[in-house]
């Protein structure tokens, strides 16, 4: 019977320690994040009074993200209400891949500090494929979906073997860009658009 009662306290104890972390709401926004998404990190937490301030900030090393928040009572008379407190942290450009974040936070009523990990995924955006239309006689557009502050190159081939640059690199604005090609359409011509620098912070 103490045996029993003694497994039983042990579990009652594990499953304590990992409800500890599990009563923080942690997610991304947003909750697929592609490369061309600006990621953020949301957390969240009901403490037993709203006079609390809470503050976060990360660092980041690689694919792994860590974040520290600390929430600090103000010298207030408050009451017991049960108050939502959220912490975010903006972590900006990131490259496809499996992401880990390690996270802590400080100054939880009755807890102390609360820490735990999580991961998220990063997709890679669909491959840059750029629309043509004809303008007049003699010009094609060529329209493409581009990342904010991403370089890009458009280029023509008259084999799909050699390729030559159409025009001056582009900065990407994380809406449609036009390039246009006004020169002789009478011979067969191929495009393509090649992404040739990352947005700056995507490293």
């Amino acid at each position: 019977m103490r045996v029993k009662l003694a497994l039983s306290l042990l579990a009652s104890l594990l499953a304590l320690l990992c409800a500890r972390a599990q009563d923080v709401s942690v997610a991304t926004d947003p909750a697929a994040p592609s490369q061309t998404d600006v990621v953020r990190l949301d957390f969240a937490r009901d403490f037993p009074t709203p006079c609390y301030q809470t503050t976060a900030n990360f660092n980041r090393n690689g694919n792994t993200i860590e974040v520290q928040i600390t929430s600090t009572p103000q010298n207030l008379i408050c009451p017991q209400v049960i108050t939502a407190q959220t912490a975010a942290v903006e972590v900006g450009l990131l490259k496809p891949g499996t992401y880990q974040v390690l996270w802590a936070w400080h100054g939880v009523p009755g807890r102390g500090s609360i820490a735990a990990s999580f991961s998220f995924q990063v997709l890679p955006t669909a491959p840059l494929a750029p629309t043509l239309n004809l303008r007049g006689k003699n010009i094609v557009e060529l329209r493409f979906q581009s990342v904010a502050h991403a370089t890009y190159q458009a280029q023509w081939s008259p084999d799909l073997r050699r390729w030559f640059d159409l025009g001056s690199p582009v900065i990407g604005t994380g809406e449609d860009i036009p390039v246009e090609d006004s020169r002789n359409l009478a011979t067969n011509r191929f495009y393509r658009i090649r992404q040739t620098a990352d947005p700056p912070g995507s490293k």
